[in-house]
């Protein structure tokens, strides 16, 4: 059995989903790991330690996956300022590592900020070392969103893409993003595409999940996400304020902080709707348990993705499975499921006159609802985890040469 270490340095895999800095990264790298063991490995997953964790310092998440915390700074540390403890944590892991016996084989990091401890341990290991980036500064500056740690995150993002000895992205256009950012190509890289599983979203009567959660309305618009500017959920507002069914629907908005805890940019979208005279067509549902979301997805009419960037997308994934109409900008995995009046709809991002359109046109057509909500099943059944962790096995085997 190969051992893998897989970083996940920012973000805890077990964190709360929609919390800041919580998102589709964390699915997929708890959801690889879980089923990279039934391949042939042990996976040891290393990310800082934070409060709130249902772990303890050590937990073990499934047989021959471990989630080990590592001491880096105050646990509060935002993420932005993390650069400056990469040598802390690389330094905390090896101790780990050597005090505990254990050699690894690889190394598989996750964002830039892994990257940065990756590319060191793999020297010190004499490993291989692998990179799935979810997102990079040059995608956000895209979009007009400038962090304060741009200039070196940058630097190291593109350092990182020509040192990394295999690059993973989850679609054909993320690779030609990365090469169009950098200027060039990586040593290796391959395309594996996620997958979403089915045995915890799945389709229900949509009045029964409509009375679970208390919802009354005619028809549900519903949003699952963080609450990060990149979203786009202050486009989202504007185009709900626009519909023609204003007075029978509602908004639910899934993600976030607790319900009675505001953000800044909640407090911001928040306004928002009171500027557009719809706060009270609005629920703020704060972070939900992942096994819980089926019911949001079950209820609600159409399901949509304003986001201004999207390396992949799980939540489209996640809509598709409960049989539910996505409305989506042209972001990630959107442009290779969504066939307009097929799998869903397709808009430009930013358009808040065509998103609302759209919305307004599957609220409207329960027959085109019933339609896209099938075929958006069809699509994604056979996307799994367990496809995915074997496409990726596969790598890892080709670079230990097993």
């Amino acid at each position: 059995m190969k051992r893998i270490a897989i970083f996940s340095l920012h973000s805890c895999p077990a964190g709360q989903l929609g919390n800041l800095d919580v998102g589709g990264m964390n699915i997929y790298v708890l959801m690889l790991s879980k089923h990279l063991v039934h391949l042939g490995f042990y996976v040891d997953i290393f990310t800082r330690n934070h409060d709130g964790c249902i772990y303890p310092q050590i937990g073990v998440v499934d047989p021959q996956v471990r989630l080990i915390h590592i001491e880096v700074g105050d646990v509060n540390i935002n993420k932005v300022d993390l650069y400056e403890y990469v040598d802390q944590f690389v330094s905390n892991v090896k101790f780990f590592s050597d005090n505990n016996s254990l050699q690894y084989d690889l190394i598989h990091s996750h964002y830039w900020l892994s990257g940065c401890a990756g590319e060191k341990l793999s020297d010190v290991w004499g490993v291989n070392h692998l990179l799935t980036f979810h997102t990079t500064a040059k995608a956000k500056l895209g979009v007009n969103i400038i962090e304060k740690n741009e200039e070196i995150r940058n630097l190291m993002e593109k350092k990182l893409f020509f040192s990394a000895d295999v690059i993973i992205v989850s679609t054909l256009q993320e690779k030609k993003d990365l090469e169009r950012y950098f200027n060039g190509s990586a040593k290796k890289s391959y395309v594996i595409t996620p997958g979403v599983d089915l045995s915890i979203f799945y389709s229900v009567e949509k009045s029964f999940a409509k009375e679970k959660l208390s919802l009354v309305d005619d028809f549900i618009v519903l949003f699952v996400g963080r609450l990060d500017p990149i979203k786009g959920i202050d486009l989202l507002i504007e185009s709900f304020a626009q519909i023609q069914q204003l007075e029978f629907a509602r908004l639910v908005i899934v993600g976030g902080c607790k319900k009675g805890e505001d953000s800044t940019y909640l407090t911001k979208i928040k306004n928002l709707a009171k500027d557009y005279g719809v706060e009270q067509k609005i629920n703020f549902e704060g972070s939900v348990d992942q096994k819980d979301l089926y019911l949001y997805y079950n209820a609600a009419d159409v399901f949509v993705v304003p986001s201004h960037y999207e390396s992949f997308g799980f939540a489209i994934l996640e809509s598709m499975a409960c049989g539910t109409p996505v409305v989506s900008t042209s972001v990630g995995v959107s442009k290779n499921l969504i066939k307009n009046g097929q799998t869903g709809f397709l808009v430009d991002v930013g358009s808040s006159d065509e998103l609302s359109k759209k919305i307004e046109c599957l609220l409207g057509d329960l027959v085109l609802r019933e339609k896209i909500g099938s075929n958006s099943y069809n699509l994604v059944k056979e996307m799994s985890w367990p496809n995915m962790a074997l496409e990726l096995a596969k790598v890892y085997k080709t670079l230990l040469r097993v």
